[in-house]
């Protein structure tokens, strides 16, 4: 049923698609050139539309293109300047550690070697000191060995000096004794 229905209609249908679809016979020729002249300025008024917006894109994005690439040195131009304050940043960080840590070293090494010409220097001061207690105490003992020999020759000065006398006493006897036998030429 539902099938003849749908051809019923279908029958009914399509004759008037078939004649809405034919050109009629009468129509009238300066209409259709209204209609192919209007369809002309359509398609004229559409192609010179595409062009005018073809063309206005084109410079919009040549124009947009050229802030960009201005936009883009822009950011290289800064990016290389922070690169180069950064790296010179970096580089005198390093070549400042560097001086210090070569400072130190050198303060390192100029300490070691002033604490080794001091101990240099108390180590000759140490010997010569030595030297001179050394040289003090022959002195020192000298000293007592000619106080000693000192008071020694004062212990025998009396024997001495009563010697001596004697011996001027044996001398003058000797002499006279000479005279009485006249020996000597005196």
């Amino acid at each position: 049923m539902r099938w003849k229905l749908m051809l019923i209609i279908s029958l009914l249908v399509l004759p008037t698609i078939v004649l809405a679809q034919a050109v009629p016979q009468d129509t009238d020729t300066s209409r259709e050139q209204l209609i192919v002249q209007e369809h002309k300025n359509t398609r004229k008024f559409v192609s010179d539309e595409i062009t005018r917006q073809r063309n206005d894109f084109f410079k919009t994005m040549e124009k947009e293109g050229a802030e960009y690439e201005k936009k883009a040195n822009s950011i290289v131009s800064d990016a290389v300047w922070k690169l180069g304050l950064m790296w010179a940043g970096i580089s005198f960080f390093v070549f400042g550690v560097a001086g210090f840590i070569g400072r130190r070293l050198d303060k390192r090494k100029w300490n070691k070697m002033l604490d080794s010409a001091k101990e240099q220097l108390k180590a000759e001061a140490t010997q010569q000191k030595t030297q001179i207690d050394q040289q003090k105490a022959q002195v020192v003992q000298q000293q007592k060995t000619v106080q000693d020999q000192a008071s020694a020759l004062a212990k025998a000065k009396p024997q001495l000096v009563a010697m001596h006398q004697k011996m001027q006493q044996d001398q003058k006897k000797l002499q006279e004794v000479m005279k009485e036998l006249g020996v000597g030429g005196q």
